[in-house]
């Protein structure tokens, strides 16, 4: 430290220096003192005008520069104050030129992060006493640093008001416009407004000189605003171009920036142990700089990895070091970030309490400097404290708060993590209906984000909670969608692993080409074998994927049927309920008006023809109720051995009367020794039921139905034979659809659902059995209820 003092120091006096005075300086900057006492020796020495050196005020100001950047810890922070007051009270000596360059530079290099608030508002104040004296590129400067200073209170639109002020400015330098641009995609992206903020950075790009440094920066913050949007892996390739451009350039900051960044991108994708790894080594350049922002950021992340690996005593200790820095260095809008990471902490070890202080804290931050995205935050941390103190009413309050803050900003995790946990707190209140509408929703919100590992979990939740709701076929789907995103995961780890291995060979080849030809044929064939390896396990995972595909694909079909199948019932509805009602609304104002001059008669068939419409409305909307229940898996049979001998006789019993009206005998058939079965009887009848009440709709007068029971090996056939029309071959294949309309008609007028069959077949298919039929045109049909016998 003390030799690089020393170099520093030789060169900003930019005179030549006798070996009789660098023995001088060495003496004063190598001795064991305070910063000031450092400081105020060299500024003695200097201004003693020993030997050749040509001291003046401005050299003096600018060793003190360095020596503060130098000396950058906290024991030194007073010393440092002092050092800087003794700056600006040699500022008056300057001619104006030298005042706007030391102001400028203090700027234009962000050395004002190192000293406090006040210190930095001096500074301005100093700036704004000559800023009419000023060149135009000063006053950009200027612009910028009075723009920094509001965001960091916080008065985010003043300073963007100011970065655009300065861009409006004609001729400006390039190296200057492009600065004012970074710094107005940086602020963009505090403010949420992430295609600005791309915006920003593509303009920069276009007016950069040839500068890998600068280009690095432009780099991190494009990385850094496709992580906030969701793309993860583009905004690692920014970070690992910004990383290489930073190194060949020497560019400390931008390196340890690039650093920082990818350590975020690998905690993103859940890889804690590289991103400790980043962000440990992104501390060296930054505290070699003297950048205690950069410093903060490193201590937050730090911490963060701590508290999701299990240690959040070790990631408190972390997150207090950040925030203390950055309230030191008068960073206020940061704080938020690290206080709701400290709230995630004290919710890691149980203490809800102070996770509420903490995230209050938040929200009075929020509130005083329009941080909107910080606050849908916090309100997010509450609602876990009130959820893991099952005060669950809370936290769906507080979560709808922050889902309403974060679709304000376009905030999408924000969105995706309010939505999702917000479900599961009615999850654990046994609402599953109410979360699995919320979880619907986190799917949308999470496509956006593109994240397939996330998509897969979400997945599997929806899976699970349909699952529970006897939903299966919704739930089938969950799961088929669940293995596919996992497997489109593992396909990008794959393809990003592919892509290593073979940079990592092409490394190896080059080394390789020094050695013997023997040992270079061994090594390359041993890559040849992994990449074999790897191509043949890629070719596996595209078979299951393809395989997955076609199941997909299935599914598709069975839910183009579903989806036709609803547009048939709409309009059956509409046209069967409509004609019902206008009768309805016919007859009671035909009541109406004849009112005193009706005899009993009318009235009464008039109530007859009411009595029979309603009567179809109802069995219509009965039959559609009953397709219902039974597709969503709502009927359970009560199951029970019974002799359906007595059963099947009463029913056949109940059916005398209507046959007699039309003419019809109805025969019964059945073996005089009981006939059992397991089942669960009321649908048993409910499924005979349809079978002898078509026959009968579809008789004509002076014919013969025959009811039989008989068991054949090991089944039982519960049979209905009529002498109707019988069924053609398209009547067959569609005979169990919804809604269909057979050839035949109904001899006597009756009023047919289409929708009989159907409830009949699903209702067999529910307690054991199946339907069978035989039928020709004209010879009559035989339908045939199949159980599985006991014995």
């Amino acid at each position: 430290m003390v030799n690089t003092i020393r170099n520093i120091v030789r060169s900003k006096l930019n005179e030549s220096i006798s070996p009789q005075d660098a023995t001088k300086i060495d003496i004063v900057v190598s001795h064991d003192q305070s910063t000031y006492a450092r400081f105020e020796a060299y500024s003695s020495f200097a201004n003693a005008e020993v030997g050749t050196i040509a001291v003046n005020p401005a050299t003096t100001i600018r060793a003190g520069l360095e020596i503060l950047r130098l000396h950058n810890t906290e024991d030194g922070r007073e010393d440092r104050a002092r050092v800087l007051e003794d700056i600006y009270s040699l500022l008056p000596e300057l001619n104006d030129e030298q005042l706007a360059f030391y102001i400028c530079l203090l700027l234009s290099t962000k050395m004002y992060l190192q000293f406090d608030n006040a210190g930095r508002q001096k500074a301005l104040e100093v700036a704004e006493n000559i800023v009419e004296q000023l060149p135009l590129e000063q006053r950009v400067w200027l612009h910028a640093f009075r723009a920094l200073q509001l965001q960091s209170s916080g008065e985010l639109q003043a300073a963007h008001d100011l970065l655009q002020e300065a861009l409006s400015h004609a001729n400006l330098p390039n190296v200057i416009h492009v600065n004012v641009l970074i710094e107005l995609a940086s602020l963009y992206r505090v403010m949420g407004k992430y295609d600005e903020s791309l915006s920003m950075c593509m303009q920069a790009i276009s007016k950069i000189p040839d500068d890998d440094g600068l280009l690095a920066t432009v780099y991190n913050n494009l990385g850094a605003t496709q992580l906030q949007k969701g793309n993860n892996s583009v905004g690692k390739d920014y970070f690992e171009q910004a990383l290489e451009l930073a190194t060949s350039s020497n560019n400390m900051a931008a390196v340890g920036t690039s650093l920082l960044n990818l350590g975020g991108y690998y905690y993103f994708i859940g890889d804690n142990t590289r991103a400790l790894q980043y962000f440990i080594q992104a501390r060296e350049p930054l505290q070699e700089l003297g950048d205690l922002a950069g410093c903060a950021g490193a201590m937050m992340n730090i911490g963060v990895i701590y508290s999701q690996t299990g240690e959040p005593d070790k990631a408190l200790q972390y997150y207090q070091q950040s925030a203390h820095m950055r309230a030191r260095i008068g960073q206020k809008h940061l704080l938020p970030e690290v206080q709701i990471n400290m709230g995630l902490c004290h919710l890691r070890m149980g203490d809800t309490c102070a996770a509420h202080v903490e995230a209050q804290t938040v929200l009075d931050l929020a509130s005083e400097m329009n941080l909107v995205k910080e606050a849908a935050m916090a309100h997010c941390v509450k609602a876990m404290a009130y959820s893991a103190d099952k005060e669950y009413q809370l936290a769906i309050g507080s979560y709808n708060k922050s889902l309403q803050l974060s679709v304000e900003v376009n905030y999408i995790r924000g969105q995706a993590d309010a939505l999702w946990e917000m479900a599961e707190v009615y999850l654990h209140m046994n609402e599953p209906t109410k979360a699995l509408s919320l979880l619907e929703e986190a799917l949308d919100v999470v496509e956006q984000l593109g994240e397939t590992k996330t998509l897969s979990e979400l997945h599997g939740v929806l899976a699970r909670t349909y699952a529970d709701l006897q939903q299966y076929q919704r739930a089938w789907h969950h799961e088929q969608e669940k293995h596919a995103k996992w497997i489109e995961f593992e396909e990008q780890e794959n393809a990003a692993n592919l892509r290593k291995i073979k940079k990592q060979f092409e490394v190896d080849e080059a080394q390789r080409r020094a050695e013997s030809a023997e040992q270079r044929s061994v090594e390359l064939r041993e890559a040849y074998n992994k990449l074999r390896l790897r191509e043949e396990q890629l070719r596996v995972m595209t078979d299951e994927l393809e395989a997955t595909n076609v199941e997909l694909q299935q599914s598709n079909k069975s839910l183009a049927k579903l989806n036709q199948d609803k547009d048939e019932f709409l309009g059956i509805a509409t046209h069967e309920l409509k004609n019902p009602l206008n009768t309805i609304k016919l007859i009671t104002s035909l009541l109406a008006k004849e009112g005193e001059d009706s005899n009993n008669e009318v009235v009464v068939e008039y109530g007859r023809d009411i009595h029979r419409t309603t009567s179809r409305m109802l069995k219509i909307v009965q039959g559609l109720l009953e397709v219902n229940r039974i597709e969503l898996g709502k009927i359970t049979p009560a199951m029970s051995v019974q002799d359906i001998v007595p059963l099947m006789q009463g029913l056949v019993q109940i059916y005398q009367d209507q046959a007699t009206e039309k003419n019809i005998h109805i025969h019964f058939e059945s073996p005089e020794v009981a006939v059992l079965v397991k089942t669960d009887p009321d649908l048993l009848i409910q499924i005979a039921d349809n079978l002898i009440s078509n026959a009968l709709k579809f008789s004509e007068q002076n014919t013969d139905i025959h009811v039989s029971v008989v068991r054949k090996s090991n089944v039982v056939w519960i049979s209905v034979r009529d002498q109707g029309p019988g069924l053609t071959d398209e009547d067959k294949r569609h005979l169990f659809e919804k809604f269909v309309r057979l050839s035949a008609q109904p001899t006597a007028g009756e009023h047919s659902t289409g929708l009989g069959l159907n409830i009949a077949q699903k209702l067999a298919q529910v307690v054991g059995g199946t339907i069978e039929v035989e039928s020709s045109l004209g010879s009559g049909s035989e339908f045939s209820i199949v159980l599985p016998a006991l014995s």
